[in-house]
């Protein structure tokens, strides 16, 4: 039986292209990129070569992309912000929202330790991380990307309308099992 891994809410299998990328950032990138020293120097062109390679995947401009640890994190940052926005007091989200986005809105930011990412946030930049991220969106097939988008589109239409009947079916479901009793 071959088996398909389903899951990519919280990860995904690492793309070959990252694995080489990050493999060659382990064992060849030691310096601290936020350093001006050779080493930090070397850290800091991997990690704005990788932003390049983001901010050319998307169409942004490189103050647009900022790395940071994870998808908590990342929506974290951004509730934070956009509450922030234009002199907001208050948000509002609905009672079943992820917990980052609960916690992004609802806490002030700490910032312990460096400054990175232009002092958005703490921590030291994990290099070997952005390296293959960056190596992943160099890789990317713009027009694979879009024939892929639109099948998964096409797939989850497809889904929601399976969703969607036996929903429909569903009142007719119970009373059947209501007259069993």
């Amino acid at each position: 039986m071959t088996r398909h891994y389903l899951d990519h809410a919280s990860t995904s299998p690492l793309r070959p292209e990252s694995a080489a990328a990050m493999a060659e950032a382990l064992t060849g990138i030691v310096g601290d990129p936020g350093r001006i020293h050779h080493e930090g120097m070397v850290a800091r062109h991997a990690v704005e070569t990788a932003r390049q390679q983001v901010t050319d995947m998307l169409d942004a401009r490189g103050r647009e992309v900022v790395f940071t640890s994870g998808a908590t994190e990342s929506i974290a940052m951004a509730c934070w912000g956009a509450s922030r926005r234009d002199g907001r007091r208050h948000s509002v989200m609905s009672a079943v929202e992820h917990s980052a986005v609960r916690r992004g809105l609802r806490l002030d930011p700490l910032l312990l330790g460096g400054e990175q990412e232009r002092a958005r946030r703490a921590g030291l930049e994990n290099v070997p991380a952005v390296v293959g991220f960056g190596a992943a969106a160099a890789a990317l097939d713009p027009e694979r990307l879009a024939a892929e988008s639109l099948e998964a589109t096409r797939r989850t239409d497809l889904l929601r309308s399976d969703r969607d009947a036996a929903l429909d079916a569903l009142p007719g479901i119970l009373a059947d099992l209501r007259s069993l009793r």
